[in-house]
C-alpha cells in the first residue's frame, strides 16, 4: 500500500515543487501589469545604485499573489527570500527573520499574516497582507 501524506504542514517535497510552479522573473509573472512596470522601475534603480531595495508592502486577500511577487523581486535582486509569519518576528534566535544571519548576509524578508480573530469573535479569517523587505 503506498504512503499517503495527508497533513497541512509544509514537506520538504511541496518546497521543491512549489519553487518550479511560481513564476521566477517579472518577464514570466502574468497580470497586474501596472504593479510589473513599477517594480521593474524599482529593482533596476536599486541595482544601478548599487543599494537594496527599499521597503515593499503588499496587501490584499489570498491568493492575489503577493508572496509569489516577494520571491520575484528576490530573485531579481539576486538574493533569496525567507518567508515567516508576525509572530515569529518577535522571537529571538534561529527562525530565519534576521537577515544578518542569513548565508551572504542579504535575504528578502517576506511576512505572511496569519488567520485573525476578527472584531467581537466568531473564529478566524485568512489574514490579508503582508510585507516585504
Amino acid at each position: 500500500m503506498e504512503k499517503r501524506v495527508i497533513s497541512t504542514q509544509v514537506q520538504e517535497e511541496d518546497l521543491k515543487i512549489e519553487k518550479s510552479l511560481r513564476p521566477q522573473t517579472l518577464d514570466d509573472y502574468i497580470g497586474q501589469q501596472k504593479a510589473k512596470e513599477n517594480l521593474k522601475i524599482y529593482i533596476e534603480a536599486a541595482k544601478a545604485r548599487g543599494e537594496s531595495l527599499d521597503h515593499v508592502l503588499f496587501y490584499g486577500p489570498p491568493g492575489l499573489g503577493k508572496t509569489t511577487l516577494a520571491g520575484i523581486i528576490a530573485n531579481e535582486m539576486g538574493t533569496h527570500m525567507k518567508v515567516t509569519s508576525g509572530p515569529a518576528i518577535g522571537k529571538t534566535g534561529g527562525n530565519g527573520s534576521d537577515p544578518e544571519q542569513s548565508p551572504g548576509g542579504g535575504c528578502a524578508l517576506c511576512r505572511r499574516d496569519p488567520p485573525a480573530e476578527p472584531p467581537g469573535g466568531g473564529g478566524a479569517v485568512p489574514g490579508n497582507g503582508g510585507f516585504c523587505h
